[in-house]
């Protein structure tokens, strides 16, 4: 059968092979992953609250005062009158998450600008990532009572959704090939 032949179907085909290296194209996504919400909160009326990677950002829509007030992880953490390790393991998660997306980042730069990368570490630091960012948002779901008090879709894994969209669209054949011995 012919690869030209209108019967030739796409899982005949060899498996793709990735890239040496991520492409600036990846690297810029991956950038852009820490202005993408991990979750967004409906803070009251015209008022939402977006927990990123990096921190809290609080807005208030164009109908009532148009503002925005930021609030940086690293602050949260040093004005926490708990212990780090008093905390909810979902708040414990989060700089887990903006770390293991740093890493990921620097896996991805280093592949485009030097030429030493192993996709499959970054995808699969970014799978993690997207798993830790996940977490973060189940616990923000838990305090503001999804399924009990607020609405099913109230808070969603937009970040996590984020992540695993970049892993799926620039890493998906080097995650594959961590399972797959020999494909690589």
């Amino acid at each position: 059968m012919s690869p030209d032949s209108p019967s030739h179907r796409a899982e005949d085909a060899p498996p793709r092979e990735s890239a040496a290296t991520s492409s600036l194209g990846a690297v810029l996504a991956i950038a852009a992953l820490v202005f993408v919400p991990v979750t967004a909160i409906e803070a009251g009326p015209d008022r939402f609250t977006l927990v990123m990677q990096w921190g809290f950002l609080h807005l208030v829509t164009p109908f009532a005062d148009a503002s925005t007030h930021a609030y940086p992880l690293w602050t949260f953490f040093a004005e926490q009158p708990r212990s780090f390790g008093s905390l909810p393991k979902s708040i414990q998660a989060w700089p887990l998450a903006l770390g293991l997306h740093a890493v990921a980042l620097a896996s991805a730069l280093l592949g485009a600008t030097v030429g030493r990368e192993d996709r499959r570490v970054t995808g699969g630091v970014l799978v993690l990532a997207g798993i830790a960012t996940f977490w973060v948002t189940l616990g923000v779901a838990h305090r503001f009572g999804v399924g009990l008090d607020a609405g099913l879709f109230s808070v969603l894994p937009i970040g996590a959704a984020g992540t695993w969209a970049v892993v799926g669209v620039m890493y998906r054949a080097d995650v594959r090939a961590i399972f797959t011995p020999g494909e690589r």
